[in-house]
């Protein structure tokens, strides 16, 4: 049972994607792998860091992030009483609110007035018609996946791949440079599938390969691992890191008990407390060890993978067209020469210093002591500041490593990240324009003058005069600072970076190599305390945080200001509520989509004859053991006349007419539930496929849907696809197929209509001047010279897509009457006709919905029923548009005959997510789940897998936008702003035109700029139709404006200028009732 404090204080979150019931899974999963058994209601063997830990980057704007993890935190081993004393208990009862009887210390309870806004000018910010824009290129891939690594090398080697290429592990890299990582990538390889490279082994030395001018294997050379100038003495045993090692799972392994490497265990903690402050678990769960340090060599990425591994020493084996080589760092940051491969990392697991040591530092392996005491040991350190203590990138990183051994002049190095500048050149595009990286900082090594003297004063014993540890570090300082010296300033002022830097150096010298913690003081004096252990990424670790919650009630707008609990709070806490895909009627059939496999082609045939199913059937034998007749399967395309009756779903049908009225182009895109006589998009739904599970249809439909199955036969067009907005603008036109011998040439510019239908123009633009609202499309920015101190900036900026990645993927579940045609007369799901279980629940009959054939009431006579009397369809929806759902699947029912009337019963059960992919989309399954049920006299269950739902639906608007400022140099306002977006629309309209409206209405911000113009356009592309996503345009809109203020403030630090983001935002804040 859930702890009443779970129920009291947290009761989930909506939408279902922050169910507490579902986050209790990963702490059940965690307690089972480490107890090998069912996790009982506390978890003793977990602490609240530990939870909390679990938790890291999962941000919930439902519920709040705090409210869960509080609420999780109650399993924890001795729970988290005071933070729940600090958190006022929601409302169970409405009748007993905190405006009633509840009290709690940290609730006010204030009756005040609500204020009125009804005297204010709301007519300052009218939107008028217009629109301008570009948009920057974006290239076109495919994808390969090899299967072995020798598949992978020789293929490099013989330029099969060509040049313009990338290898891709988990891609997480595109999340910090989308702008110019994939520029002129053409080919994206997926290695995830090449075995050798996930594993973590010992080491053993392996046999360099090179490569004969045809490409085959010839010869062979030991490869052995080199043997470091400044530790020939030092213990370790060694292991090889494949590169496809993700990092959370070498954090894993690292923290693992493992009785071989027991002597290193002090450094493989050390290691892995690094790693764990990279990004978060999500991201190192992705994240591979090859790709981030192919991100630092490549785009100097300050990645904390390369500094803790080239800190302590490891090696790199990495391929390029002469073969396998294995080096340091150093050597695989300076090499050059064609592509290569990160194959593995090598790394030594050092054997713990003297049994006097115990862990210290950021992240040290070892402590000070006696250097007579440290004869053969091995010191390893590492710390890491940034802005938050995860999910932040490092403003700067170090490592450092030296070996106690007297007879050697140097046993110490280190390394710093995001320190040392590079001159990368800009990125050049295929139309000549050059794009800056803008992140140019690299890993830096102390040159071995300097830590050579540093190890020679650790052996003197830190002298008074001349090297001391002051003098040493001062010059330090000055090395970093000249490295640092002209680095893009969105990587932190280069002075406190340095300063920082040199602080991480000393604090290592002290604590590792007996350095005074004072000028006055000697080795002999120093103490080296707990505080100066501590640091914030520890303590966080000692003491996990914990928070409160304070509110104001006012009884004047109850129920808005009480904490209510939400109606279905406590069945999601438990893990109990019921969703579409959790019901299951008697009989069921289930049902999915078979989706295409090219992006823009004409479809030659569809076959659904019975050698199809018999291919099914021996495929699903071949392949997964599933013994299956072919008469189980179903097949539905838009070539039977029934579909044909509804398959047009929106306002495009005129476009079939022989002579369309004008405007061509409002509503020029067709969209259809089953693809007529093209392929529009890669995943286009083309047939339903119906069977007896959804595992089998589910395996059935991917087999379908690639074209080696034959099932589906296309005809390319010549056109290429159009995969972006600058492919629309430079296509201007695409074809559209209105059936086997029409066409029509459309502009993939999306046009509104006039409310006369007499004209078309583009999507709206909002502009003010001085005065007030204006017609203006641009801004004449002449007027703002740099004689009256104004400087202009433009640039650009682009938001990707983001998929609607709920926790319950499309589905509907539609259940006919009793039929004679039918296979189990199957009634809809209730109590009496399908047992509850955990699996398939069931719901209770709800109310239907009232027809022309319903009971009169007493005071008016009834009257005979006119026509057929309609059937009742009882339909179960996962959908945020119950009306919309409804009326088209009782439309079309009611279209297949014309003697045959329909009712639709229609429920919506708690839904599983939906954040707008259900607005508009999920009537794609409902009408399957009805057509299906309606021809075969059963229920019907139509359920997308994820990797459908992801294909068929669409995802938030791309947008990029063109922006030009004029700011005063001396005020920082901002006088005049132009900002040009371009949208993404996908394949069809669907909400495009409002979510274009949206980011127009909001695109000032919070800003008060004198002379403001947003215009807005979208375009037709090659892809899923985009659709709506929670607060659409707005989000996108709202980030442009911020990010347009950002570089903005980067100019005024390039020039010199202290003015921060912060200032500046506040000097163009509206004031008071402006807006």
């Amino acid at each position: 049972e859930l702890r009443q404090g779970v129920l009291q204080y947290h009761p989930g979150a909506e939408q279902g994607q922050a169910d507490a019931g579902d986050h209790r899974a990963d702490l059940v999963e965690c307690q089972n792998s480490a107890d090998g058994g069912e996790a009982p209601s506390s978890y003793p063997g977990l602490s609240l860091v530990d939870i909390e830990d679990l938790f890291s980057g999962n941000i919930c704007r439902c519920t709040g992030y705090r409210s869960i993890l509080c609420g999780m935190k109650t399993y924890a081993q001795g729970g988290n009483a005071d933070e729940l004393n600090n958190t006022p208990p929601y409302v169970l009862d409405e009748t007993n609110s905190y405006a009633n009887n509840l009290t709690h210390p940290n609730v006010t309870v204030r009756r005040f007035p609500i204020p009125s806004y009804e005297t204010q000018d709301k007519t300052t910010n009218r939107i008028h018609a217009a629109s301008t824009g570009q948009s920057p290129p974006l290239p076109r891939h495919k994808w390969i996946r090899p299967t072995t690594r020798y598949e992978l090398q020789n293929n490099i080697r013989l330029g099969k791949y060509g040049s313009n290429y990338k290898l891709v592990y988990g891609n997480t890299s595109y999340g910090v440079y989308p702008e110019f990582e994939w520029a002129n990538v053409g080919l994206l390889i997926d290695i995830s599938g090449i075995g050798d490279l996930t594993k973590i082994k010992p080491y053993q030395p392996e046999w360099i390969k090179p490569w004969s001018p045809e490409g085959e294997i010839w010869g062979s050379q030991p490869n052995a691992l080199p043997t470091h100038p400044l530790l020939p003495k030092a213990r370790g045993v060694k292991v090889s890191v494949g590169a496809g090692v993700t990092i959370q799972r070498l954090v894993d392994w690292l923290q693992e008990d493992r009785g071989e490497y027991e002597k290193a265990r002090t450094f493989m903690r050390a290691c892995a407390q690094h790693l764990k402050r990279i990004a978060g678990h999500q991201v190192r769960n992705a994240g591979s060890i090859g790709g981030s340090l192919m991100m630092a060599k490549l785009w100097n990425f300050p990645s904390d993978t390369w500094t803790v591994l080239d800190g302590a020493q490891a090696a790199v084996t990495w391929c390029d067209p002469e073969g396998d080589k294995t080096g340091s760092f150093e050597k695989f940051q300076n090499a050059k020469g064609g592509p290569m491969v990160v194959l593995n990392v090598i790394l030594t697991l050092w054997e713990d210093a003297p049994s006097e040591s115990t862990t210290g530092g950021e992240s040290s392996s070892s402590s000070a002591g006696a250097s007579t005491q440290r004869q053969e040991a091995s010191y390893f350190g590492s710390a890491r500041v940034a802005q938050r203590l995860q999910n932040a990138h490092p403003l700067v990183n170090f490592a450092a490593f030296n070996h106690w051994d007297p007879a050697w002049s140097n046993s110490f190095s280190c390394v710093w990240g995001n320190i040392d500048k590079c001159n990368v050149p800009t990125f050049d595009l295929e139309d000549g324009e050059r794009w800056p990286i803008r992140a140019n900082t690299s890993h830096y090594r102390l040159p071995e003058e300097l830590s050579s003297r540093i190890w020679a004063a650790t052996l003197a014993g830190w002298p008074s005069e001349g090297d001391t540890l002051d003098s040493l570090l001062g010059e330090v300082e000055q090395k970093l600072l000249e490295k640092t010296r002209d680095n893009a300033e969105e990587q932190g002022d280069p002075i406190v970076r340095c300063r920082v830097a040199t602080n991480l150096l000393r604090k290592y010298c002290i604590m590792n190599l007996g350095a005074p913690s004072s000028v006055e003081a000697t080795p002999s004096s120093v103490a080296i305390t707990k505080s100066l252990r501590q640091t914030i990424y520890q303590a966080r670790t000692v003491t996990p945080s914990s928070g409160s919650q304070k509110f104001m009630v006012n009884p004047e707008q109850e129920p808005v200001s009480e904490p209510f609990i939400k109606a279905s709070a406590i069945l999601q806490t438990k893990g109990e509520a019921l969703y579409t895909q959790s019901i299951l009627a008697p009989n069921t059939v289930h049902a999915t989509f078979v989706s295409s496999w090219a992006a823009a082609a004409k479809i030659i045939s569809i076959n659904t004859t019975n050698d199809t199913r018999q291919k099914l059937r021996d495929h699903l034998l071949d392949t997964y053991g599933i013994k299956v007749n072919s008469d189980d399967f179903h097949l539905y395309t838009a070539q039977d006349s029934l579909i044909q009756k509804f398959n047009l779903l929106n306002a495009a049908k005129w476009i079939h007419h022989k002579d369309p009225p004008e405007p061509k182009s409002f509503h020029s895109f067709p969209s259809y539930l089953l693809a007529n006589v093209e392929v529009v998009y890669h995943g286009q739904p083309v047939a339903i496929l119906v069977g007896p599970s959804e595992r089998i249809v589910t395996l059935a439909a991917e087999y379908l849907g690639t074209e080696k199955s034959g099932f589906l036969k296309l005809e390319l067009n010549q056109m290429p696809p159009i995969l972006s907005v600058q492919d629309a603008i430079d296509a201007k036109e695409v074809e559209v197929r209105l059936d086997r011998n029409r066409s029509r040439m459309v502009s993939t510019l999306f046009n509104t209509v006039t409310s006369d239908e007499s004209s078309c123009k583009a999507i709206n633009s909002v502009s003010k001047g001085p005065d007030g609202p204006n017609n203006l499309t641009s801004i004449d920015f002449s007027q703002f010279g740099e004689d009256q101190g104004y400087w202009i900036l433009e640039g650009e900026h682009s938001v990707p897509a983001q998929v609607h990645f709920y926790m319950e993927t499309q589905s509907a579940l539609a259940c006919p009457p009793p039929s004679e045609a039918g296979q189990g007369k199957a009634p809809a799901p209730s109590p009496s006709s399908t047992a509850p279980s955990p699996s398939t629940p069931a719901l209770p009959p709800s109310s239907p919905a009232p027809s022309s054939s319903s009971a009169s009431s007493p005071s008016t006579p009834a009257l005979p029923p006119s026509g057929p009397t309609p059937s009742s369809m009882k339909l179960y929806a996962s959908t945020q548009s119950c009306m919309q759902v409804r009326g088209q699947v009782k439309a079309m029912l009611n279209s297949l005959k014309e003697d045959e009337k329909w009712e639709v019963d229609l429920i919506t059960p708690q839904v599983g997510g939906g954040f707008g992919g259900k607005e508009v989309q999920s009537i794609f399954v409902a009408l399957g789940a009805a057509f299906v049920a309606s021809q075969l006299h059963v229920p019907c269950r139509f359920v997308l897998s994820r990797d459908a739902d992801m294909r068929i639906i669409g995802h938030r608007h791309p947008m990029t936008a063109k922006w030009k400022v004029a700011v005063h140099n001396d005020t920082g306002v901002i006088k005049a702003m132009q900002i040009d977006y371009l949208a993404d629309a996908g394949c069809t309209y669907d909400a495009t035109l409002p979510v274009v409206d949206l980011a127009l209405l909001t695109a000032d911000n919070a800003y008060n700029i004198e002379h403001f113009c947003a215009t807005g356009k979208a375009y037709f592309t090659n892809k899923a139709s985009n659709t709506a996503m929670r607060s659409f345009g707005v989000v996108q809109s709202l980030h442009m404006t911020e990010m347009v203020l950002e570089r903005i403030a980067e100019k005024y630090a390039q020039r010199g200028i202290s003015r921060s983001p912060f200032a500046l935002r506040s000097t163009n804040f509206y004031v008071g009732q402006e807006k």
